[in-house]
């Protein structure tokens, strides 16, 4: 036969029932006495903004408001530094023979500056360029190269007048 589990108050289910209520009536008196019901009860400035959750911040942002009346011209600028002027482009036309290398050194003129240069190989597709850099303030040096028959190859300088 089982046997049947006794039912009846020890001193330790007393105290575990003493100690359920305590916590619980210690949780409905915080409930009902510290628990913010109204913003009456609120400081003013003890929430930072950085606490309230975006919604809230949201919430606290109005309409834009109509664009105000534009402020008076103001004083003119400086006069800038001189400009460029006057674009030239200089060329020299060479033959690059089979499986062969050509340089060219091109210079502006004394009162230019050098912005860029190339090469231009015209309808061949034989022709590459292998290298091609400014070396000076007012020369480019481009060297290029022909895998196939002797072309005719144009290189170039562009140069500008600085005033």
């Amino acid at each position: 036969m089982a046997r049947r589990p006794k039912i009846g108050t020890s001193p330790s289910m007393l105290i575990a029932a003493l100690a359920l209520l305590v916590s619980l009536s210690g949780t409905a008196l915080a409930a009902s006495h510290y628990i913010i019901t109204s913003s009456s009860q609120i400081k003013p400035g003890a929430i930072a903004l950085r606490n309230l959750s975006v919604g809230a911040r949201q919430a606290l942002q109005g309409q834009q408001g109509p664009p105000g009346a534009n402020g008076s011209q103001g004083p003119p600028g400086p006069v800038g530094p001189p400009g460029l002027s006057r674009v030239h482009i200089y060329s020299q036309t060479d033959t690059v023979e089979a499986n062969n290398v050509i340089t060219q050194r091109l210079t502006c003129a004394s009162n230019e500056l050098t912005v860029g240069g190339g090469v231009n190989p015209g309808n061949t597709f034989n022709t590459y360029v292998v290298r091609s850099y400014p070396d000076t303030t007012r020369s480019w040096t481009t060297s290029a190269t022909n895998l196939g028959d002797s072309e005719m190859i144009t290189f170039f300088v562009t140069c500008v007048v600085a005033s």
